[in-house]
């Protein structure tokens, strides 16, 4: 019974550890409207605000569009694309954190799995003497 929890709990955070992976590469298409824009500047430098907006034949109309910003337009662009981009370092750093924790619990309960299964197996007699014991005398 110990044996089943210990491998369905590694098996477990395996899989969670994965998904907190995969959640930090998943790109972010779209900027945050609350949070981008509040003085009007557009985040041309956002490849989902750019594609969303202009044509793939659009490039005139976006070299037009950012030629009308003047220094003070581009310094809050690029502050506001800073702080965006901080913000989502951020978060997903969180997401490793957690992916590296769930992985280092999976690998410690494999651990004990694999030494209660050698227990286990040693006690019923199934094996004369240890697996390790036994590939180390092989080598």
């Amino acid at each position: 019974m110990t044996l089943h929890l210990y491998h369905h709990g590694s098996s477990a955070c395996a899989a969670l550890a994965l998904l907190a992976a995969l959640w930090v590469i998943v790109p972010r298409p779209s900027v945050d409207a609350a949070l981008y824009g509040k003085r009007g500047s557009r985040p041309v430098s956002h490849y989902g605000y750019v594609v969303n907006r202009y044509a793939a034949d659009g490039f005139a109309q976006f070299e037009h569009d950012v030629a009308q910003f003047d220094d003070a337009d581009f310094a809050r662009e690029a502050l506001e694309s800073h702080f965006i981009v901080s913000r989502i370092v951020h978060v997903k750093s969180k997401w490793v954190a957690i992916a590296g924790a769930l992985t280092l619990l999976a690998m410690a309960l494999a651990g004990i799995a694999l030494l209660s299964l050698n227990a286990w197996l040693s006690s019923r007699k199934v094996l004369r003497a240890s697996p390790a014991i036994t590939l180390r005398e092989s080598v």
